[in-house]
């Protein structure tokens, strides 16, 4: 199977980001959440230049 791990990292950032939002942690201080935010973007990005299949397709 491929693509799971595009899919793993995208969705250990959104359980990352939704617990900061809530307030359970505080991972990223606010005066880098803006740098914090395209990072995670530019990785993404990155990640899916690498994969050459669409996702979870044998």
């Amino acid at each position: 199977m491929k693509g799971y791990k595009t899919l793993a990292a995208s969705a250990l950032i959104t359980i990352i980001g939704s617990l900061q939002q809530i307030g359970v942690i505080n991972l990223v201080p606010e005066h880098f959440q803006g740098v914090a935010i395209a990072t995670i973007g530019l990785v993404m990005a990155g990640l899916r230049l690498v994969t050459n299949s669409p996702a979870l397709k044998k």
